[in-house]
Formats: structure tokens, sequence, C-alpha cells
């Protein structure tokens, strides 16, 4: 979706393995329709976790947008996709078995999203954000409807 907005062949995230990054990169074109949108906000929060937060963290590098509200959720683990049993169980009701973290996500200048998550650029727990993102903006009914959106 980030190739939408910056186009191709662009380093969209990263996972960190034993010292080394694996890069992705954006696929898709850039569509030339997108660019009459003159601010984009983005909303996030502490129940954005993952995907979304390499999402918003690439948004926020590229400035492709505006993130408004509180910090992400800071998952940016990613597991084996087999989990490994464990030959001796606890509890003989309960399987227990182990995951196995292969990756760190990493976004924003090689800083893991994992227990950092992705800041925003105009925190709503500021009592002048509404200020702040008309001043950025310069669109005053652009901030009445994040107002409206996030229940302020």
């Amino acid at each position: 979706m980030l190739g939408f907005f910056v186009g191709q062949n662009q380093v969209a995230y990263q996972f960190f393995h034993q010292d080394n990054y694996q890069s992705f990169m954006t696929s898709a074109d850039k569509l030339a329709g997108l660019s009459r949108f003159k601010n984009i906000v983005i909303l996030i929060d502490g129940q954005d976790q993952s995907s979304t937060e390499l999402l918003a963290g690439a948004f926020k590098k590229f400035k492709v947008g505006i993130l408004v509200g509180s910090k992400t959720f800071g998952w940016g683990t990613v597991e084996n996709e087999q989990p490994f049993p464990i030959a001796d169980q606890f509890d003989f009701n309960q399987i227990y078995s182990v995951h196995l973290v292969t990756n760190l996500t990493v976004v924003q200048g090689e800083k893991p999203i994992q227990d950092h998550g992705v800041l925003p650029d105009i925190d709503i727990a500021d009592k002048t954000w509404p200020a702040k993102l008309t001043a950025t903006t310069g669109d005053a009914a652009l901030t009445q409807a994040v107002k409206i959106l996030i229940g302020q």
C-alpha cells in the first residue's frame, strides 16, 4: 500500500536478525491521483500493533501523512511459523510450546518497533494538539474532523 504513495523500490521496513537487516521494498507504482490530497492524517493509538505499526512508521518515514494520536502498542517481533513443543509438560491438562522470535521489525532509522512503538507527529495528550494540527496543515476543517473522529 505504501507504494501507492511513494512509488516502487522504496524501503518500507526491515527485519533485523543476528546483526543483519533484510529490507522489504514497495512494489506498487505511485498513484498520480493521490497527489491531489494535500493533507493526510493517520490516526494511531495503543491499539495499533504489528503490521499497522509498520505502515504508520513507513508513512511517517516518508512524510506521506501526519500521525495524530498516541504511541502505538510496540509489537514488532516475528515468530517462527511452527511452535516448538515442550517434551516435559507442567500440567497434563495443558499442552505447552515455545515460539521462537526470529526477527524484529524496524522502521525509522533502524529503531525496532518492539517495546518502542511508533510515536505520533502530534500527540493528542498535548492539550494544544488542535492548534498544532491546524498550524501544520493550514486546514481548520480537517482538525475539526479529527476531533470528531477521536471523540473530542
